[in-house]
């Protein structure tokens, strides 16, 4: 406190000085794993990237499971209208003048570009991503002949057009644009994977070789943010970023009787690769749950979600697929919860489903 008047004379006391930061005196909380709670560990692998050997050559992709591509003309505007507001006059004065509205589109661009032609080249890019390079990382196919790999990528890349590109009443030339074109590329080289059914040896994961798993037993750290006591968790606390949401979360899943214990993905460190237009990034989905069945669900709680969370979603997939293909790790799932509400519901639905 500061003390002005009479009492400053009869009680020395310097006050802080005005441009000195003002103390922070935020509650500290510490949230960690109860070791009474060991029951309700939860491990995970450390995945650092995948492994895909061929023997025959054959690669397929489950297209159901592939994030849809949708083309935005709101976002990239197929045509404009400009009207000159500065220009020379007929008689040669300089000045403002009425200039008729003038149309551009991409009409001579669509004209250079055929569709079969399009889906060609996204097929060699992304031969040429599992064969030589990945965005600087090993190539997941290399030394594998382009020439056997080509035909069959091309029917996967023209089954991706037909069935998961919803076009909104454009020109399909719109796939040739760089921002449509490489997502396509990033997210059938994520999903493409050995054809096990013709004998190939499944996805597996390249396991971190100095830190294998993870736990919620390692959980430990503070925070100034407000918490949410837990019940079914390993770990005490939920931490709440926002007022309502990730506390609704954890409602719900306490309320669950398909959920035997979750936690929240925080300090947690379960980390996903992905990339997204070229660049390297990691995903943290928002919850891990381990429901009656056995199962373990990557679970993320998102109301919208734009490319970037696609990518994430794409390349969580990849994660569960590759960790089940391992199997040394139980049972893995991944789900996108839209709303809180809905929680509930659909985890039952996941619980209730047989396993693969």
């Amino acid at each position: 406190m500061d003390v002005y008047g009479i009492p400053f004379s009869v009680i020395p006391y310097k006050g802080r000085e005005g441009k000195t930061p003002e103390p922070d005196d935020k509650p500290t909380n510490l949230v960690q794993a109860l070791v009474e709670r060991g029951m309700m560990e939860m491990r995970f692998p450390n995945v650092d990237g995948y492994v895909m050997e061929l023997r025959q050559h054959k690669v397929r992709c489950d297209i159901a499971k592939v994030e849809p591509l949708t083309i935005k003309p709101t976002d990239f505007p197929t045509q404009v209208y400009v009207q000159p507001q500065v220009g020379i006059k007929d008689a040669g004065q300089r000045g403002s003048g009425d200039f008729a509205l003038g149309k551009h589109d991409r009409e001579e661009f669509y004209d250079l570009h055929h569709i079969q032609t399009i889906l060609f080249e996204i097929t060699r890019l992304i031969v040429h991503r599992l064969t030589e390079s990945q965005a600087g990382k090993e190539a997941k196919l290399k030394h594998h002949a382009r020439h056997q790999l080509f035909p069959q990528v091309l029917a996967i890349v023209e089954d991706y057009a037909a069935r998961r590109i919803q076009w909104n009443g454009c020109a399909k030339q719109e796939l040739a644009l760089e921002v449509y074109m490489r997502k396509v590329v990033e997210q059938l080289s994520d999903a493409i994977e050995p054809d096990h059914g013709a004998g190939e040896p499944p996805l597996l994961p390249v396991i971190n070789r100095f830190r294998p798993y993870g736990s919620t037993a390692e959980v430990r750290f503070t925070t100034t943010r407000p918490c949410h006591t837990t019940f079914k968790s390993h770990i005490d606390q939920v931490v709440l970023d926002t007022d309502t949401w990730e506390r609704s979360v954890a409602f719900q899943l306490e309320a669950s009787d398909a959920v035997l214990f979750f936690a929240r993905n925080d300090h947690l460190g379960i980390e996903i690769p992905y990339e997204f237009y070229g660049g390297a990034h990691k995903f943290l989905p928002d919850f891990v749950v381990r429901l009656r069945n056995g199962v373990n669900v990557l679970l993320e709680v998102k109301g919208l979600h734009g490319e970037k969370e696609e990518a994430k979603f794409q390349a969580a997939k990849r994660w569960v697929s590759a960790v089940n293909n391992w199997g040394l790790m139980g049972r893995w799932a991944f789900h996108v919860c839209k709303s809180p509400d809905a929680l509930q519901t659909e985890v039952e639905y996941i619980n209730q489903q047989p396993l693969a």
